[in-house]
């Protein structure tokens, strides 16, 4: 316990403020990811929502009119757009979903090192002329810790199920858009391993 992550947005992303209800502009320039906003992701949700509404949502009105400008200036702008603006997102997106994967393993290790005994050890420790609601009240502790760990290991599950659908999306309209021989997924997984 312990960990943080802090992330700091991409620089792109704070250039197109998304406007909300009232007319303020969200800046979210960094954040810091910590086991427990992992487990209650309202503020992870938000930025990753950000994120992916100034990068995949908006990947048609960046690319606008590239299919009319010659092969140079196309490539130029697809390149610039992929290699500046979309890949660094996915990369910041899957460093933060990867981050809660990871406290939902360390969080698993704890909770079976402390609760790995079955109801029978519970009772057997405690003894229950002393407090005999000691096994349900242990047993209730033990299922709320769990209850945690299956939300945040059910939400990176769905994090990752929601990125895989954004890029596959992208990679089509980036194919469609810039260039049909290029697979951007694969693309982006060579950039990954470069910044790491």
């Amino acid at each position: 316990m312990g960990n943080e992550l802090t992330i700091n947005t991409p620089t792109k992303v704070l250039e197109s403020n998304l406007k909300v209800k009232g007319g303020d502009d969200v800046h979210m320039e960094k954040l810091t990811i910590t086991r427990e906003r992992c487990i209650n992701p309202s503020l992870v949700d938000s930025f990753l929502r950000l994120l992916r509404h100034n990068t995949d949502d908006v990947i048609r009105q960046k690319l606008n009119n590239v299919g009319g400008t010659n092969e140079k200036i196309k490539s130029e702008r697809c390149n610039e757009y992929v290699h500046k603006e979309l890949y660094s997102c996915w990369a910041v997106r899957d460093k933060v979903i990867s981050f809660c994967d990871n406290e939902a393993a360390s969080m698993k290790k704890e909770l079976d090192a402390n609760y790995g005994g079955t109801t029978e050890t519970i009772t057997a420790a405690s003894d229950l002329r002393l407090d005999p609601y000691a096994a349900r009240e242990k047993q209730e502790e033990k299922e709320f810790h769990y209850n945690d760990l299956r939300n945040l290991q059910r939400w990176v599950q769905n994090q990752r199920e929601v990125e895989g659908i954004l890029q596959n999306t992208s990679n089509r309209i980036l194919q469609s858009s810039c260039d049909a021989n290029t697979n951007y997924i694969a693309q982006f997984e060579d950039f990954r391993r470069t910044i790491q």
